[in-house]
């Protein structure tokens, strides 16, 4: 089945304080911003800013399986929250697209939105301004091919597993790179004795 945002998910700009955002540790919610995006799409929930609202933010509240989409900047990409979350909001560079249907998984809404195929249909629609933007509309109206839970479930796992030989093959390489290091060290430390 192929399907539109607009028909499977209900989505919100995320919230937008009138200045810079200022954190504030007595703050009565937290902001997730890009900072807080680690580089394979997930939510780092540790470090996010506390603010004090300064308006009513409970149309920006993220919860867990909203997907947020990074609608400004030179790289769009989509997050599904994975994580319980309270008094949490995103800020405005994102969309919070919460899923309407029991049909789609957030994860591979996620993850479709990320393919280079989808990111090519994006990227000539974005406004270009001095920060490009996808606006909502032409977010809203981004086709997605929807299989059964079955398909999508396997391609999100699929996914995850690629995620984690990535993650080990980065901290192999780092490990080699200390060992041929320490090897290297080591040989010049014998040419002094």
């Amino acid at each position: 089945m192929t399907t539109t945002i607009s028909n499977i998910a209900e989505v919100q700009i995320g919230y937008q304080p009138k200045g810079s955002v200022q954190p504030n540790p007595n703050g009565t919610h937290r902001l997730i911003q890009v900072k807080d995006i680690r580089d394979d799409r997930t939510l780092n929930a540790i470090d996010i800013y506390r603010i004090m609202p300064e308006r009513e933010p409970d149309r920006y509240l993220v919860t867990r399986g909203d997907v947020l989409f990074l609608a400004r900047g030179w790289r769009n990409y989509a997050v599904a929250i994975q994580d319980e979350l309270q008094n949490t909001l995103a800020a405005g560079t994102f969309y919070i697209a919460r899923i309407k249907t029991v049909n789609l998984l957030p994860e591979y809404l996620a993850w479709y939105i990320n393919q280079p195929r989808t990111q090519a249909i994006l990227k000539p629609r974005t406004q270009a301004t001095n920060i490009p933007l996808v606006t909502k509309s032409v977010f809203e109206t981004l086709e997605i091919d929807i299989p059964p839970l079955s398909v999508q479930r396997a391609i999100v796992e699929l996914d995850n597993l690629a995620k984690k030989e990535q993650a080990l093959l980065a901290r192999l390489s780092d490990k080699r790179r200390q060992l041929v290091a320490a090897i290297c060290m080591n040989a010049i430390k014998r040419t002094k004795e």
